[in-house]
């Protein structure tokens, strides 16, 4: 959208292959809508829809492209988001972010204005995006990724929040969701602040995705860091049979870190991205909480973080041995967690 004004062809953007799938709602299933929250959905190929309308979109080689709308203002999208982006700018001086719904009426003529609702505005903080420069030697490395959001640098961190893959199951999610706030809760009132490894995606409200906590209960923490879980978390599903949302948590990240056989497959199962495209990451964002996904086939992740101090508990606050620093470059997609070394006087 930042080209909006003057756009692109969408070939030159980067932003993917296009859509090939949609859900869509199959009515004659659970009916009471109670169980399963995915029981009615249905996942289909683009080719199963109405053609001639969404040629209205974009469409290319049966995918979705949504390049009609932005190079040839079909139904005012272009022009209507030009619209309110001006009107914001109009009362804001600073960056923001919004999300939108955009909705289109084929009943009436083709071309014929859609019509927008904004549903969240987020003011964002104003970050210069320079390269970062991170140390090339440090004293220990507690983690280096290559998957992250938010930009800058913060020192002087003292401890660390760890949800652990070895201890942790959902049966066990409102248990730790409780202690998140309270240890958060615990942190505010003293002025501290910490980072924080946890499963799957923060916020979600599925507790086979991730741990459902509010933006509140994690506001003192600088950095918040994801590991993958299960097969839930793909973008495009897989079928399952007995489950609509997945497996437990941790079980392919374990046998990632430890090895296996099947290590190969289990890496394919367990793409968990993030938390993106939800108010919680908004949030995050807005607040330049750093954000990031650990890879453990490509990222370090230091083992110290999985030796907590009492053994059956699966979420535990550690305090590092030296304050730590925190680099998140987000122009070169590199973010790490170092003890700097002592500078010599």
């Amino acid at each position: 959208m930042a080209t909006i004004s003057n756009p692109l062809p969408l070939k030159y953007m980067r932003i993917g292959a296009g859509q090939k799938y949609f859900y869509a709602l199959d009515m004659s299933k659970n009916k009471d809508l109670r169980g399963e929250e995915l029981e009615t959905m249905s996942k289909l190929h683009v080719r199963l829809a109405n053609f001639h309308k969404i040629k209205l979109l974009g469409l290319k080689n049966q995918i979705i492209t949504i390049e009609e709308l932005v190079q040839h203002n079909h139904f005012g999208f272009k022009t209507g988001l030009e619209k309110i982006m001006e009107t914001i700018s109009a009362k804001i001086a600073s960056h923001f972010q919004i999300e939108f719904v955009f909705n289109i009426d084929f009943r009436k003529k083709p071309y014929e204005d859609g019509i927008f609702h904004v549903v969240q505005l987020t003011l964002l903080p104003e970050i210069s995006y320079e390269a970062i420069a991170i140390p090339g030697q440090a004293e220990h490395v507690y983690i280096s990724l290559g998957n992250l959001q938010g930009h800058g640098i913060k020192r002087d961190i003292k401890y660390a929040l760890v949800v652990s893959p070895f201890l942790y199951s959902k049966d066990r999610h409102d248990t730790v969701r409780e202690k998140i706030a309270e240890i958060n809760h615990r942190m505010r009132e003293k002025g501290e602040s910490y980072m924080a490894i946890i499963p799957g995606r923060l916020g979600s409200t599925n507790r086979d995705w991730g741990i459902n906590v509010d933006y509140k209960d994690v506001n003192q923490a600088v950095a918040i860091f994801e590991y993958g879980v299960d097969i839930a978390g793909r973008a495009e599903p897989l079928p399952e049979e007995d489950c609509q949302t997945g497996g437990i948590y941790g079980s392919h990240f374990l046998y990632m870190i430890q090895g296996g056989f099947d290590e190969d497959q289990k890496r394919m199962q367990a793409r968990m991205y993030g938390t993106q495209g939800t108010h919680f990451l908004t949030n995050i964002m807005s607040n330049n909480i750093f954000y990031g996904y650990i890879s453990p086939m490509q990222d370090k992740l230091d083992a110290w973080f999985f030796s907590p101090p009492d053994t059956n508990e699966p979420l535990y606050l550690l305090s590092f041995p030296k304050p730590v620093t925190i680099y998140a470059d987000s122009v070169n997609q590199r973010c790490v967690v170092i003890a700097e070394k002592e500078q010599v006087k």
